[in-house]
């Protein structure tokens, strides 16, 4: 805040420039059919008398910048020289293979009628991506609509291709996948620490369900969700103590659904 620089000040560090590549933009743009919004990264390559504007899926950038702070701007500068920052600041592209990528475990779980992703143990966990994007990879995001749908989808336009019609709740990235991934998340089977053995029967079934497990101490909510992830039915247990269970559906349409007991799931008919 001094004006001649002589108070305490701050500087950012950056490389003169870049490694191959003359400079990069990052914003956003019209994308297909004029209706979305696209965010978008791209270099522009100066090499053989080049000069364009590259966009490349999949592709990295990393870099190393410096942020100091001292006493007056000359003490920053001098120790900017001194320390050699300008040529020990680097932004360069990188390519990422998939095995020099981490992996990241996650539970997918119901809370409060929708699906949460929670970073866990390999052993605890439903779902699995890449921690960082890698050649030919693809995103994943685990996508909410404002119906009450969910999605674990590769494309972050599952629920709509308008950015702003009221119908996307929120979107979370997992991460990158070496193939394109479309999941209803009601569909993964969570590790259950209360429930060892689950079983459903009749399935198909055209009124009743009878449930059993190994656990007398079991949650006592049964939640039924639709092939979309909507959560449809809640069945109150009366008794918790209950090792067998008998479960209404005679209201439901036909098709098929998953019921979720402790965030364990099975796939179950209605005929």
């Amino acid at each position: 805040s001094h004006p001649t620089g002589n108070g305490a000040s701050l500087a950012f560090v950056f490389p003169k420039e870049t490694v191959g590549y003359s400079d990069f933009r990052y914003g956003t743009a019209l994308g297909p059919n004029e209706i979305r919004d696209t965010h978008i990264f791209s270099s522009r390559l100066l090499a053989g008398g080049t000069n364009h504007w590259n966009l490349e899926d999949a592709k990295s950038t990393r870099g190393r910048y410096f942020i100091l702070i001292d006493a007056n701007v000359q003490s920053i500068a001098t120790k900017i020289q001194s320390k050699g920052l300008v040529n020990a600041a680097k932004t360069e592209r990188i390519d990422f293979s998939e095995d020099d990528t981490l992996i990241i475990n996650y539970t997918i779980s119901t809370q409060n009628g929708g699906f949460v992703a929670t970073e866990s143990t390999q052993q605890e966990s439903n779902f699995s991506a890449k921690q960082t994007p890698f050649l030919n990879s693809f995103p994943v995001f685990l996508i909410h609509a404002t119906n009450g749908g969910s999605r674990i989808s590769s494309d972050p336009y599952f629920f709509s291709l308008r950015p702003y019609d009221d119908q996307l709740k929120s979107i979370q990235l997992l991460g990158y996948s070496n193939t394109e991934v479309d999941l209803n998340p009601a569909s993964l089977s969570l590790n259950n620490f209360h429930i060892k053995k689950f079983k459903i029967y009749p399935n198909p079934s055209s009124s009743s369900l009878f449930l059993e497990t190994d656990r007398i101490n079991i949650r006592k909510e049964i939640k039924i969700y639709n092939q979309i992830g909507q959560l449809i039915d809640v069945t109150i247990i009366g008794d918790e103590n209950q090792k067998k269970i008998e479960i209404d559906i005679s209201s439901l349409a036909k098709g098929v659904y998953y019921i979720s007991i402790n965030g364990d799931r099975k796939v179950i008919v209605k005929n």
